[in-house]
């Protein structure tokens, strides 16, 4: 089944770190996850800090964040 989540809210509201902790809780029930950072304003806040834990873990990120530094 392919299920996509989305998570909206206010800046500064915790978006980014409800979905990294998301993610991870959703890979331990499944073997295909992902997650895709969508924000605008700073695209790499917390998803980017974590990019290599959660590739590590088996996590899909579609976009690469390394060309953003």
């Amino acid at each position: 089944m392919k299920r996509i989540t989305l998570i909206v809210g206010h800046y500064g509201s915790g978006k980014t770190e409800f979905s990294v902790n998301h993610v991870i809780n959703l890979k331990k029930q499944y073997d295909k996850v992902a997650i895709l950072d969508m924000d605008i304003a700073n695209p790499y806040f917390r998803s980017r800090e974590r990019q290599e834990f959660l590739e590590d873990m088996g996590i899909t990120i579609p976009v690469s964040y390394t060309h953003l530094t």
